[in-house]
């Protein structure tokens, strides 16, 4: 015996990672009973310990996946009311350049002029 007679003992743990948990400690200087009481307490609680976490990254990957799949149906929808937008404003456009069009031609033939003014005129009435 070295001569060291403690009835209590502390142990300083310092943890990387938070949310680590310590349990079974053994201390002892039997090496081969170390390795039994390993394989009785530790590596059958790991395997169960490593199903439930693969269980729970499995959970966390799924909802990455939805938030990714909705994100991306969130910019796929933005980016046809963008487009839609963009037709919207060509067909403005478009139909602005047709009426300008037919005032030219109208403008050239004195009935076709009074026909389109007439068609105005109806148009303007029904709004």
């Amino acid at each position: 015996s070295s001569g060291i007679n403690a009835e209590y003992g502390g142990i300083d743990i310092w943890q990387v990672k938070a949310g680590t948990i310590f349990d079974n400690i053994l201390i002892t200087d039997d090496e081969d009973f170390a390795r039994n009481v390993a394989k009785e307490t530790f590596e059958e609680s790991a395997k169960g310990e490593k199903e439930k976490k693969e269980a729970k990254d499995e959970i966390e990957r799924k909802k990455r996946e939805e938030e990714r799949k909705a994100r991306e149906a969130e910019e796929a929808a933005n980016e046809a009311d963008d487009e839609e937008e963009d037709e919207l404003e060509d067909d403005d456009e478009s139909a602005f350049a047709e009426d300008a069009e037919v005032e030219e031609a109208a403008a050239a033939d004195p009935e076709e002029e009074a026909e389109v003014k007439s068609v105005k005129e109806e148009v303007k009435d029904e709004l």
